[in-house]
């Protein structure tokens, strides 16, 4: 059956600012591939056992896109902060596309995500944002991908969006106008989560500011060192839930 297309925010006061920012996105979509040298898989070596297993899924920023040489990006940095912390072997795996919705990650990524997961990790949203997604169709698509993940997965921790107006490749006003979405955004996904008991919201704006140098060349994707702090965040949230602690 014909799918009929996505309602994108209608054009009115933000018609500038909107077709601006589906412009960008169209760009960002045509000039950045997946590294190819990104691993999918590792393992972050630990005395205790069993091996916690983690699965990052996501768009651009589970990819890892911009960061420098054969790391696992993000997956990597989250692996090693819960390694640290839980004194055990991490063995984690990366389910991605780059530039991808939410719609296209429920249905064509997390499908692809295995069973039985200690802990995995949605990062998803900025794609959204910048190319206009309806709240109710963010709603609808974010709603099913969390329920998809933790019928099947121990836990499921849902990533805020970052603060788009620190990004430098988004100009004033232009900035603030998709930041203000992504607060719209995060508070339908706080909401959802909250009526699940192994979902865990984690705002990406308790992290201190983000600094021009943990930005790549591209204004738009983070270094080793901006995946790194957001990971810090990630994985205290994580250990804050209380339905996590009785698990360890």
């Amino acid at each position: 059956m014909h799918k009929q297309p996505r309602h994108v925010t209608s054009v009115g006061l933000w018609s500038a600012p909107v077709l601006a920012v589906q412009s960008l996105y169209l760009r960002m979509r045509r000039s950045l591939q997946p590294d190819a040298r990104r691993l999918d898989e590792g393992v972050v070596p630990g005395p205790g056992s069993p091996p916690f297993r983690l699965a990052v899924v996501g768009e651009s920023t589970a990819v890892g896109v911009s960061v420098e040489g054969s790391s696992g990006g993000i997956a990597e940095a989250i692996a090693t902060q819960l390694r640290d912390q839980l004194g055990r072997q991490v063995e984690w795996t990366v389910r991605r596309a780059h530039g991808s919705t939410v719609q296209f990650l429920r249905h064509h990524i997390i499908p692809q995500v295995a069973d039985d997961h200690d802990l995995v990790v949605l990062l998803a949203g900025v794609s959204d944002a910048i190319g206009g997604e309806s709240l109710t169709d963010w709603g609808i698509d974010i709603s099913a991908a969390i329920q998809d993940l933790a019928v099947r997965n121990r836990h499921v921790l849902v990533a805020g969006l970052p603060r788009l107006e620190d990004f430098p490749q988004l100009p004033s006003p232009l900035s603030e106008f998709l930041d203000r979405r992504a607060r719209d955004m995060d508070a339908e996904t706080r909401r959802i989560a909250a009526h699940s008991d192994n979902v865990t919201f984690s705002s990406s704006r308790h992290m201190a500011p983000l600094t021009p140098e943990m930005f790549a060349r591209d204004g738009m994707h983070l270094t080793s060192a901006g995946y790194a702090a957001w990971a810090a965040t990630l994985v205290a949230t994580y250990f804050s839930a209380p339905r996590t602690v009785a698990q360890f």
